[in-house]
């Protein structure tokens, strides 16, 4: 969920090599470039 309006957003899940840990209702930090999205940081 987007904490500025509230929407919500389809993310793709970084790969298996990466070192995030994300879990279901767990905050993260996300990057828009060119309508894409992506996950930058987990918290």
């Amino acid at each position: 969920m987007n904490d500025r309006d509230y929407s919500m957003m389809i993310l793709p899940m970084p790969g298996e090599d990466s070192a995030m840990n994300i879990q279901a209702g767990q905050k993260i930090m996300w990057q828009e470039a060119l309508g894409r999205y992506i996950i930058i940081r987990d918290h």
